[in-house]
């Protein structure tokens, strides 16, 4: 009765007060001009040392890093800082120092969030400072909570007072992000013990060193584990910031939305031929763009690096042979030996860096431009084809041509300023070598004839590689968590965060069956179930889901009827693309399959 007459009495005389909440439950208070971040662009995110805060803060946005009070008053200035306590005392200590800074600023650009982790006393003298530095507050009894709930990762109902002296009010919040770790069940514990099983199975039977693995349903992650390690060396364990080459995932997440957005602004269509858009010429010019995103455009696999690179005065054909000879020792795929003598074209390539190799294709090769003409001038003099399914990375080159040509934009940069950058991608990116440490990436093949060293940075596809490492077919690196979140953009029909990138009518488009002779979407690969054909994933997977594979052992698939996103990742073609264990045991598929068994509709 005295705590709730010295309430009355203290809110009576304008000094704030805060009801206690549900111990699962959040409030959320904020000043009216506040905004929960949508848009990531050009934001910085500064916290006061707290434990376990930085890796929380990290599953929605790397771009977060640590700091002291004193850091607001700096030059270069986080866009928000982030106060978080679990005793007032430890609240009250940070808030002198931000009190200096706050009231000797005429314009407070920095936005000042307190997430509290219990109960906060109405009594406290400091209280009506503290908020009124506040931008924000958020209250709960579990820090994991309040970080998703300054994210927007859970929704938020609106708090019952109102805080004038402060000028903070309670508000409401609605989820616009991935949650993590918050849903609950037997059915959901069952699942996360079949992941393990799977992934002991791959790691024991030497399919790939390591890998993560990231499940999300209706928007909730419920499972996000991560196994084993970067190499069979054991030297740097897999972790939830583990980058990888991902390989044609490539494909839908980094050269597709690009694809969709020019189809929602009325810019592209499926029936514009390479003829009308890039002033192609002869058979190739008769493509059309849906040929080109459903594969059937009649264009081989890729390009055969192999033949445009080398040097053939250095060696008497032939070139490579299927068993092992005298003069063909080197292994270079299954069933596959390359002549001794060859070597790489010297004007071509060089091991160093200068005006006229400027292209990183290895960590110790470097190309020149006139490579990428050679494989362009390849290309568009390839005979002609038939018209039928044929997957090809070529359609995809294509397709890189097109966005640059109607943007106006390179790819990379078009990715880091319409989808990295708002979405807060920040581990998502094309030629991670000029960004990220060599520890912080998972390596993939030893490449014994064309880099002649272990691919570790540098984009495994060859002809990607050759491309700068920026192509329509391969070249993004990703953690499991980023490739979620576009798995989950997907899901929403194009929007993530507050940021939409293409509409939801637009993206329908793109997940139908538009060929009864293919069974892909466009750009999306899908279940195949006419006459016996194996498709990428297993029976139990509704027709109406889509997704992609990679070469290098990722998939992300999207099962739009139980609202689910898988996302696998590893480097099974480490140290050797001959490792095939990971398909020929149906890991992803067992996967799959426990999905279906464990989240119901």
């Amino acid at each position: 009765m005295r705590r709730l007459l010295q309430t009355l009495l203290l809110t009576f005389f304008s000094v704030s007060a805060i009801l206690a909440q549900d111990a699962e439950k959040v409030s959320f208070y904020a000043k009216v001009d506040y905004e929960p971040i949508g848009d990531m662009s050009n934001i910085e995110v500064a916290i006061t040392n707290t434990v376990d805060a930085l890796a929380l803060m990290r599953r929605y946005y790397d771009g977060v890093y640590e700091a002291h009070p004193s850091v607001l008053s700096n030059i270069s200035k986080p866009s928000h800082y982030v106060v978080i306590g679990k005793k007032w005392k430890d609240v009250e200590e940070q808030f002198e120092g931000i009190h200096d800074y706050y009231y000797s600023q005429t314009t407070h650009d920095t936005k000042i969030i307190l997430l509290y982790e219990g109960e906060l006393d109405v009594t406290a003298d400091s209280l009506t400072n503290v908020l009124r530095v506040c931008d924000a507050l958020y209250t709960g009894k579990s820090v994991d909570i309040l970080t998703q709930a300054f994210w927007s990762g859970i929704a938020v109902d609106s708090a019952k007072m109102v805080f004038s002296p402060s000028g903070i009010q309670g508000r409401r919040q609605e989820k616009t992000r991935l949650s993590f770790g918050l849903a609950e069940g037997d059915d959901i514990k069952s699942l996360n013990k079949r992941i393990d099983e799977i992934a002991k199975e791959a790691i024991d039977a030497s399919a790939t060193p390591g890998l993560s693995v990231i499940i999300a349903q209706h928007g909730d992650v419920v499972v996000n584990k991560q196994y084993g390690h970067t190499t069979y060396q054991k030297t740097k364990e897999v972790g939830p910031s583990t980058i990888y080459d991902i390989a044609s995932l490539s494909k839908i997440v980094g050269t597709l939305p690009h694809v969709i957005r020019l189809f929602d602004q009325g810019k592209l269509d499926a029936s514009q031929t390479l003829s009308t858009i890039l002033g192609t010429r002869g058979w190739q010019g008769k493509i059309n763009v849906g040929q080109l995103l459903l594969h059937t455009s009649g264009l081989p696999a890729g390009v055969p690096l192999f033949a445009l690179s080398v040097d053939s005065a250095t060696f008497t054909p032939p070139l490579l042979v299927r068993k092992r000879g005298p003069q063909h020792q080197q292994r270079i795929g299954k069933n596959l030996y390359l002549n001794k003598d060859v070597k790489l074209r010297s004007g071509y390539f060089s091991e160093d860096e200068d005006m006229v190799h400027r292209t990183q294709v290895g960590r110790s090769l470097y190309a020149s431009d006139s490579l990428a003409i050679l494989i362009w001038k390849h290309i568009t003099n390839l005979p002609q084809a038939s018209a039928k399914y044929r997957y090809s990375d070529i359609n995809f080159l294509y397709l890189q041509k097109i966005i640059e040509k109607l943007t106006g934009g390179k790819l990379d940069e078009l990715f880091d300023m319409t989808m990295a950058k708002p979405l807060g991608l920040s581990r998502m990116t094309y030629r991670p070598v000029t960004k990220f440490r060599l520890s912080e990436i998972a390596p993939t093949a030893d490449d014994t004839f064309f880099r002649k060293e272990l691919v570790w940075t540098t984009v495994h596809d060859e002809t990607a590689a050759s491309l700068g490492g920026v192509a329509g077919n391969a070249g993004l690196f990703a953690t499991a968590n980023e490739v979620a979140k576009i798995g989950q953009l997907f899901l929403n029909g194009g929007i993530y965060g507050k940021v939409r990138l293409f509409s939801q009518e637009t993206f329908d488009q793109f997940i139908i069956r538009h060929d009864p002779y293919c069974r892909r979407g466009y750009g999306f690969d899908m279940p195949d179930r006419k006459n016996g054909k194996v498709g990428p994933v297993p029976d139990c997977m509704p027709k109406t889901s889509y997704g992609h594979t990679g070469f290098t052992g990722t998939m992300l698939w999207i099962d739009p009827e139980r609202e689910v996103v898988f996302v696998f990742m590893s480097n099974r073609i480490h140290p050797s693309v001959d490792n095939t264990k990971l398909t020929q045991m149906d890991i992803r598929s067992k996967m799959l399959e426990a999905i279906t068994q464990f989240l119901h509709l």
